[in-house]
């Protein structure tokens, strides 16, 4: 009778033997084996063999296919978990959360309004009742905030308001320079 005991890779196999003698088991138990079939496969706790298990055979093109709409699941999965979304809505200055609403108002890329995600209409201050989102890419990427959204009052009264806004930031530079004097 031949045994092979492999229990170190959990495999097991014994060939088929004319006698009726004992055969060792994975464990060093001994089993008489009544039938004398040649069993192999990889071993279970009760010393069972496992089913085996058969592929199908697919050509390279259908494996590149597969393969590469697989990748494109586990990416777009990767990018809309939550793990994920929490470190890349970070501010890469403050390190503030822009995921947990957070944002700090001294930060260039945080934005000084001190929104995180989400901000009223940055032309109008909200007088159109819009939503503006953050970019995040181009948040992180020019160190500065950055919003997408559009104004919903006619153009005209955007013009007035960029206007108002343009005159606003120069009054505020020219305020600054003359402290520092």
């Amino acid at each position: 009778m031949s045994d092979i005991n492999m229990s170190k890779l959990g495999l097991w196999m014994s060939l088929d033997s004319d006698t009726d003698e004992d055969e060792r088991m994975d464990d060093g138990e001994t089993e008489t084996n009544s039938e004398h079939e040649p069993v192999c496969g990889l071993m279970q706790q009760d010393l069972q063999p496992t089913t085996q298990i058969y592929t199908q055979q697919i050509t390279m093109a259908e494996y590149h296919k597969q393969r590469q709409e697989y990748t494109k699941q586990a990416l777009k999965e990767l990018l809309n978990s939550c793990d994920y979304q929490k470190v890349y809505k970070t501010c890469s200055t403050c390190n503030a959360s822009w995921f947990y609403d957070e944002a700090n108002p001294a930060c260039a890329e945080c934005g000084h309004e001190g929104y995180a995600n989400k901000r009223p209409c940055a032309i109008c201050h909200g007088k159109c009742n819009q939503i503006w989102t953050r970019d995040v890419d181009m948040s992180r990427k020019m160190k500065a905030a950055h919003w997408n959204g559009t104004c919903g009052l006619p153009e005209e009264q955007q013009r007035a308001y960029m206007l108002q806004n343009l005159v606003d930031a120069d009054e505020d530079i020219l305020t600054e320079a003359m402290q520092d004097l």
